[in-house]
């Protein structure tokens, strides 16, 4: 079967399904879902869904959202992912690289390379750094296309 190696053409847009304010709303496990079936096509192995889900149970809200930072990053550690996953920390870095290179996550890095999250007062995430998993639900069309 033939994998799709690289498939996050640059400056490609899908079409979005709309939230209030322009941005991306998307259920986090019916991306998974959606993923989990067209793994193959993708070249995704096991441990790559395996740490995809572990990303989005870190996730505090269930729709993967463009307008709020704790709606599509995941800030945790790779030794929380790989903890969570049940893989060693090597192993993370090595799928968190195959899941940015299909174009599935990108990162929001910090200075110092760490994920991290602020939060104001009232304990709500102001900023974070770390995975986005925004471009599952940006392209969220176009693997329903591939699964059918």
């Amino acid at each position: 079967m033939r994998t799709i190696q690289g498939t996050a053409p640059a400056g490609a847009r899908s079409s979005r399904k709309a939230t209030g304010q322009g941005g991306i709303a998307q259920n986090k496990w019916q991306l998974l879902k959606v993923i989990e079936n067209i793994r193959e096509p993708l070249g995704l192995k096991g441990t790559s869904i395996s740490l995809l889900r572990a990303m989005i149970s870190f996730l505090r809200v269930d729709q993967v959202d463009a307008t709020r930072d704790d709606g599509h990053i995941c800030f945790a550690s790779n030794a929380s992912l790989a903890k969570r996953a049940h893989v060693s920390i090597q192993t993370v870095e090595r799928h968190i690289a195959k899941l940015v290179s299909l174009g599935l996550l990108t990162r929001r890095s910090s200075g110092n390379g760490k994920r991290w999250a602020r939060r104001d007062r009232q304990g709500s995430i102001v900023l974070a750094t770390g995975l986005s998993l925004l471009p599952l639900a940006e392209r969220y069309p176009e693997f329903v296309r591939m699964a059918q």
